[in-house]
C-alpha cells in the first residue's frame, strides 16, 4: 500500500495530512511556494535486475492558499491515478507520456516515478501554474 500517511512541510516535523491541509489552506503566501515531502508514493525501481513496484518518498513544491493542496491530496493521498498506473502491466515499457493540462506538475512527478523509462511532456497554459511546473 503506497498511500501517503505522513507529510513534512519545509523540513519541519512529519505529520498527518489534516494539519498540513489546514496549514496550506490558511497560512503562507501563494507567491512563496513551500516544500512538501510525502512519505509514500507509488513508484517503480530496478531491484536485483527486476523492475519492481514499490513505495518511494518524494519532494514537491506547492503554493499555500491555492488549489495545489487539492491536487496534492488527489494524487498522493487519495491515489486517484491508481487505475491509470495499474493499467500498464509493464510500466518500464512506456516511453512517452503527454500530460496536457499539467497544472503545477504533480502528476508529471508521479508519472516519472512510476514510468522510469518514459519522457514526460507537460503542457500548461496558465502562467502561474506554468511557472511552478518549470
Amino acid at each position: 500500500n503506497c498511500t501517503a500517511e505522513r507529510f513534512q512541510v519545509n523540513r519541519g516535523p512529519w505529520q498527518p495530512w489534516a494539519p498540513v491541509w489546514v496549514s496550506l489552506r490558511t497560512t503562507g503566501d501563494e507567491r512563496q511556494p513551500v516544500r512538501v515531502n510525502v512519505d509514500k508514493v507509488r513508484c517503480l525501481r530496478l531491484i536485483a535486475g527486476v523492475w519492481t513496484a514499490t513505495c518511494c518518498s518524494v519532494e514537491v513544491w506547492v503554493r499555500p492558499r491555492t488549489s495545489d493542496r487539492i491536487v496534492l491530496q488527489q494524487l498522493f493521498l487519495a491515489d486517484e491515478y491508481r487505475a491509470v498506473l495499474e493499467a500498464f502491466p509493464r510500466p518500464e515499457t512506456v516511453h512517452h507520456i503527454l500530460d496536457a493540462g499539467a497544472n503545477i506538475g504533480l502528476a508529471a512527478v508521479l508519472f516519472a516515478l512510476y514510468f522510469p523509462n518514459a519522457r514526460v511532456f507537460s503542457v500548461e497554459a496558465h502562467p502561474g501554474n506554468f511557472e511552478m511546473l518549470q
